[in-house]
């Protein structure tokens, strides 16, 4: 049973499928530029690819870089009071 949620990170409450029943809680990942570097950078390869290949391939590689940047583990995030 879930009592509350922490004002000190971002969780959301995790329901059963049928009944939407508290089940649990999920602690979000704080806040980050790292998902919109990688939608630029997939976007501008795909666009690159009408041009030349090259730009496709430039692009998977900003794509890889952004998603290590993404999933690096850090401090955890913290609410200013």
């Amino acid at each position: 049973m879930v009592t509350g949620l922490s004002h000190q990170q971002r969780e959301i409450v995790i329901t059963s499928v049928l009944d939407a029943d508290p089940v649990g809680v999920q602690i979000l990942p704080s806040p980050s530029i790292w998902p919109f570097i990688a939608a630029v950078a997939a976007s501008s390869g795909f666009i690159g690819l009408i041009f030349h290949p090259v730009f496709f391939v430039m692009g998977f590689f900003l794509v890889f870089f952004a998603l290590v940047g993404w999933f690096w583990p850090r401090r955890p995030w913290k609410e200013e009071a």
